[in-house]
């Protein structure tokens, strides 16, 4: 290995990183583009156990693969996800939602070879360095940003689909009695927070549908004469009664409280927050083994981030927060904490897998079991119906509800909530988690300086998230032991 080892971090706005950005890319062109395909060597990912994985972690494996590929001067292609609805996509490819990386087909090629799953390895930085021909040293994480910039293009289905979500998102009323209430009971300690309330719940549909219900509301008011404040009060009130009937009275707004609107969902003033499943502290898969850290402990470091690190100036309007998850709980009782920023979430309605009693996420086991049944189930009904996936997309574009429901993609829907959480400006969440090590990598790729914070501390690691837990339990027992040498023997 030639150079030296990238120094420095994300943080940084290094003066070449752009241009060597540039330089990287080229090189991976010249690979994956080859102006010979019959003799270029193809590399598909065996796929003995995707079965058991998350979607997260499948999507960082193909960072490992993909840079095996690269080095060993080869032609890389996605493998297949059982996360990509069959119906919708028939390949099951991650090319159901990414640009295809290479002009090839792996039929073209005179010769194919098949690589293992790879989770973590080490980044040779020299190396790499010289065969972009870069003109500076960089971290390892800029390669990850790098590699993860490239495969993870969304294609021109997922981007349109991208927008439709951007504009219909959910978001939380941080003024109202609903949030008030709950907000009263985490300060006061006295009462467990409930499951249910109205503090995120979303009015009308869409980002719109709290503004209507507020329009009309003060409309009503002031067009009801001298009695309009109270008026004007009640009909607030009225808004989130199941939230009213649990506040303490010091928790009612007065008049003089009520603000304006929350922000509108903008990318340039948003911070994104993924909250991480609990499967990974319990039962024998539980991989991380620090305390979970719960709703106060994320409110807790967004105020922190929000009070001393954020530029605003006096008048502009305050940060939003894009939530990434599918649990209903955080959109009820993570708002109300960080009052009087606004928060906004995917509608739950887009994902398949609903979190209603009875069907909550337990275990990457069961979720995927769970998932290949609705798939086998959307199989069989369009069978019965004889629609393949043409006549499907066309049913549901001439307002087919069933269509439409079959067409969810739980893939496409949580690869949407990753894209977007990337485009925010910074983001919490913990590395334990390999939605974070990927969102992470997305917004380093689009270069400049970033904000990216673990709520325990961590510092970025871009392996497979149970390696990096693994690395970090090895690397703790002895003290001796360097991330290079663990890494190093979990090639054998």
């Amino acid at each position: 290995e030639t150079g030296k080892e990238g120094k420095g971090g994300m943080e940084e706005d290094m003066h070449n990183a752009p241009a060597d950005a540039a330089l990287f890319a080229q090189w991976v062109q010249r690979v994956q583009y080859p102006a010979d395909c019959v003799g270029a060597v193809g590399m598909y990912t065996e796929q003995e156990y995707f079965w058991g994985l998350g979607l997260g972690a499948q999507m960082v494996s193909l960072k490992f693969n993909f840079l095996h590929a690269l080095l060993a001067g080869s032609v890389y292609y996605f493998p297949t996800s059982h996360y990509v609805n069959p119906l919708r996509c028939q390949s099951r490819s991650f090319d159901c939602y990414f640009e295809r990386p290479t002009n090839c087909s792996r039929e073209a090629h005179t010769r194919t070879r098949r690589d293992s799953i790879r989770w973590c390895g080490h980044m040779p930085t020299g190396e790499l360095r010289a065969r972009a021909g870069l003109r500076d040293d960089h971290p390892v994480e800029w390669y990850h940003a790098q590699l993860s910039g490239f495969l993870f293009r969304p294609n021109a289905e997922l981007r349109a689909y991208r927008e439709l979500v951007r504009q219909g998102l959910e978001r939380s009323d941080p003024f109202s009695n609903a949030s008030r209430a709950i907000a009263a009971e985490y300060a006061s300690g006295s009462k467990k927070p409930t499951k249910k309330g109205g503090a995120g719940r979303r009015v009308g549909k869409g980002a719109g549908g709290t503004a209507r219900l507020r329009a009309d509301a003060q409309h009503r008011a002031e067009a009801q004469g001298a009695n309009a404040p109270r008026r004007r009060l009640a009909v607030v009130r009225a808004q989130s009664r199941r939230g009213v009937r649990r506040a303490r009275r010091g928790a009612t707004p007065t008049l003089a409280e009520l603000p304006p609107l929350p922000p509108a969902f903008n990318e340039s003033r948003c911070l994104a927050v993924h909250m991480r499943r609990t499967d990974k502290f319990k039962t024998h898969r539980r991989e991380d083994h620090l305390a979970a850290k719960g709703f106060v402990e994320y409110a807790q470091l967004y105020k922190s981030w929000e009070y001393w690190r954020d530029t605003r100036g006096e008048g502009e309007p305050l940060p939003v927060v894009l939530l990434g998850s599918e649990d209903k709980q955080t959109f009820t009782h993570f708002p109300p904490l960080i009052s009087p920023t606004a928060s906004f979430w995917l509608p739950p309605s887009l994902f398949l897998m609903d979190m209603s009693k009875g069907k909550k996420f337990e275990s990457i086991n069961q979720g995927n079991a769970r998932l290949g049944q609705l798939y086998a189930a959307i199989e069989a009904r369009a069978k019965e119906r004889q629609l393949g996936p043409p006549a499907a997309a066309a049913a549901a574009a001439a307002g087919d509800e069933e269509a439409m429901q079959m067409l969810k993609d739980e893939g496409g829907v949580l690869i949407t909530q990753m894209m977007l959480m990337s485009e925010c400006v910074g983001f919490i969440g913990s590395y334990a988690s390999n939605v974070a090590v990927l969102v992470h990598d997305l917004m380093a790729s689009r270069g400049g300086p970033m904000i990216a914070m673990d709520v325990n501390g961590r510092v970025y690691c871009g392996c497979g998230a149970s390696f990096c837990m693994t690395l970090e339990r090895k690397v703790t027992r002895d003290p001796t032991k360097t991330l290079r040498g663990v890494i190093d023997t979990f090639k054998r």
